[in-house]
């Protein structure tokens, strides 16, 4: 039942506080894949790098881009999107393809935008009977609408393509009626449209999983596992919560400081490596294989001992789709670098011809 995998993206002091939330992971004995996308290297996961194609806009639309280019290749069960500012405070009691059914894709619904027990009247600056109009007009059907969060949500990864079309076409529909909404609005529609029942993706039915703290109860501190109280976003209602999973929106700062002693840049790596000074290529070729086998010690030493050990620094839509010269040292051509397909570990090779994934094409 565990064949999911955790994925997320971040770079800056938001690396620092997804090392936090990885570390939280692995101590309480979550030992799922997980795949990261940053600017460094961090412990117990699969690193990889940032792919710079893909704009890093406020809106945050790029989590669709990753899900579509990098993501829904992976031959899982489910795919599990998770912002760094998560703190797991106990292993969950639900497994995540139970919170996901039958259906492609779940995100938390967590509060209703037009019952009568509504007390807010906008969503992202767009009123909530403008909203719910929107939303008819696009094909949502149930008579309730529910904001969501988009910092937890989980996809197939046959549904990836699809998801990232269905969010970008909703997105262009409210902006032609003068709204440019964030991601999570989409990631509301998603929920909404392929789910046979949408209740089942109601935040309240998952509060001992899943909630999100807005409010400032863990403010500049780690959540450590006791009560707080949870404040719905539309409603104002407030309950007792305790959850596995605190979305801890209001402890960045805190969580950046638990996770920044264990995060290395790709510096630090170089500089613990021992460079062979015998072997072949210019500076640079003898300082990447210096990186390249630090990384994979790392990867080595990381992570759990029921998966192949793989240290992916490098983005393999790249390494597929392009072949060249490297020009790490092109002042000569033996200093190319390759992928070495039986250790999945970056290495060098003298084969002038190879894919470079670390040179300049």
């Amino acid at each position: 039942m565990s064949n999911i995998l955790y994925w997320s993206v971040a770079w800056g002091t938001h690396t620092n506080m997804l090392q936090a939330l990885v570390k939280s992971m692995r101590a309480h004995g979550i030992s799922d894949r997980f795949v990261a996308y940053t600017d460094k290297v961090l412990e117990n996961v699969e690193n990889r790098p940032l792919d710079d194609s893909i704009p890093k806009d406020q809106p945050q639309f790029w989590k669709f881009e990753y899900l579509a280019r990098h993501m829904a290749g992976e031959k899982v069960d489910a795919l599990i999107f998770i912002d760094a500012d998560h703190f797991f405070v106990r292993k969950p009691e639900y497994h995540p393809l139970e919170i996901l059914g039958p259906d492609p894709w779940h995100s938390f619904l967590e509060s209703p935008v037009n019952s009568p027990a509504t007390r807010r009247e906008d969503w992202w600056s767009c009123p909530n009977e403008k909203l719910v109009s929107i939303y008819r007009r696009f094909g949502v059907t149930q008579r309730e609408i529910r904001n969501t969060n988009g910092g937890y949500w989980i996809c197939r990864p046959e549904f990836g393509e699809h998801a990232r079309l269905v969010a970008k076409d909703f997105n262009q529909f409210a902006s032609r009626e003068g709204f440019n909404f964030p991601e999570e609005v989409s990631i509301s529609v998603l929920s909404h449209m392929f789910s046979k029942d949408y209740s089942l993706r109601f935040g309240e039915k998952w509060e001992s999983y899943w909630a999100s703290e807005w409010t400032g109860q863990f403010s500049d501190r780690v959540p450590d596992g006791t009560p707080w109280r949870h404040q719905s976003y539309m409603t104002g209602l407030q309950s007792l919560v305790n959850p596995a999973i605190v979305h801890a929106m209001r402890s960045k700062s805190a969580l950046a400081a638990l996770g920044a002693p264990f995060v290395k840049s790709m510096g630090e790596i170089s500089a613990a490596a021992s460079p062979n000074p015998s072997g072949g290529g210019c500076a640079p070729c003898q300082r990447r294989k210096a990186e390249a086998d630090a990384a994979a010690k790392l990867a080595m030493a990381s992570v759990p001992n029921n998966q192949p050990a793989i240290i992916d620094l490098l983005s393999t839509d790249a390494i597929n789709s392009r072949r060249s010269i490297c020009a790490i040292c092109p002042e000569h051509l033996n200093g190319n670098c390759m992928k070495n397909n039986s250790m999945s570990v970056v290495t060098m090779c003298s084969d002038p011809v190879t894919k470079c994934p670390i040179g300049k094409w």
